[in-house]
């Protein structure tokens, strides 16, 4: 969650976080975490709540623009 917070705080266009991106950064994590959970420590879980978060925040931001199924309106 906070790592989907930060990137839209210093990364995005807008400079501000959002519930809704904490809520989805929080979801990705746990979904991340989920089938390797009995298989890692407190900081594999980490890194891949982490990376996690950082692939889908990057391909909310970037499919839009150059996939057309994910276009609105175009």
């Amino acid at each position: 969650m906070m790592t989907w917070i930060f990137m839209d705080m210093f990364l995005s266009k807008e400079k501000k976080a959002t519930f809704l991106g904490g809520l989805n950064g929080l979801i990705c994590g746990l979904v991340g975490i989920t089938p390797a959970a009995g298989y890692v420590n407190g900081l594999g879980a980490i890194v891949i709540g982490l990376v996690c978060s950082s692939v889908v925040w990057v391909a909310w931001y970037t499919l839009p623009k150059y996939v057309w199924p994910f276009q609105q309106g175009r």
